[in-house]
């Protein structure tokens, strides 16, 4: 009996892997996405040619620590602690190359984003069951 359920858990383990690993395949790799980022920023708060390099490189080596973080080892909550304080640390970085009503303007559409997201979230919850 125990070999069967070491069976059915390794099944089971191995189906969530490969579910997990489309999802995050349809989002894109850590280079597109950082490349969606820095599009969404020079059009949205108007970077200039001198900021478009550095914010390339942040959001390119924010998104690979992220790509780091979901594959690694560790419970849920321990992640979501990390991906908080990578996003602080991303944030201090982009404010050093923003102007003031870049940053001003980035937090609060931040803020519009998340909260969209997390309708989004709610609204799927919803329909799952």
């Amino acid at each position: 009996m125990s070999k069967f359920l070491l069976s059915t858990f390794i099944v089971a383990l191995s189906f969530f892997t490969a579910a997990r690993a489309q999802e995050i395949h349809r989002v894109g790799t850590a280079d597109e996405r950082a490349a969606k980022i820095t599009e969404w920023m020079k059009e949205t708060l108007h970077l200039t040619q001198d900021q478009i390099g550095p914010v390339t490189e942040i959001n390119r080596r924010y998104a690979q620590m992220m790509d780091d973080l979901t594959y690694s080892a560790g419970t849920h909550a321990d992640k979501m602690h990390q991906a908080k304080a990578n996003d602080h640390a991303k944030e201090a970085e982009l404010q050093k190359i923003f102007t003031q009503d870049q940053f001003t303007a980035y937090k609060k559409k931040k803020a519009v984003l998340r909260e969209q997201l997390k309708e989004q979230a709610e609204a799927a919850q919803g329909t799952r069951y």
